[in-house]
């Protein structure tokens, strides 16, 4: 798993004084600037899963090696523009978590997609945690 994002930069006294470069936005997130402006080069991977709360995040494989399926989870906060952005967020994303959400779909969703029994889930979370 590679984690692609920003980071402070800070004074001897814990202060944030800048963001590491490049800055990270939904413009830029994706596999090919992990690799080529931060070191982060992604392995080939058949799979990925992406998580987003923006319908550019679908981007973040964008440069990735390999890459055969995708499955995207979308998170949208319930704010005033719900109407406008609900009906792009349901056409985009392949499963979409409505407002504060829990990762409890997320989680049954990686179970179910590495065929571990969603019924035996005290034994599982112990192992995802």
């Amino acid at each position: 798993m590679r984690i692609v994002s920003n980071f402070f930069r800070t004074a001897p006294d814990g202060t944030v004084r800048a963001f590491s470069t490049p800055v990270v936005h939904e413009r830029n997130k994706n596999a090919s600037t992990a690799g080529r402006f931060m070191g982060m080069p992604l392995p080939e991977r058949p799979n990925a899963l992406v998580l987003g709360a923006h319908e550019d995040d679908l981007s973040m494989t964008d440069g990735a090696a390999g890459i055969q399926e995708t499955v995207s989870v979308g998170f949208l906060e319930l704010g005033e523009d719900l109407v406008d952005r609900l009906p792009a967020f349901m056409t985009t994303y392949d499963a979409v978590v409505l407002g504060d959400g829990s990762f409890d779909f997320v989680r049954g969703l990686v179970m179910e997609l590495l065929g571990l029994d969603a019924s035996d889930t005290d034994q599982q979370q112990r192992k995802f945690n």
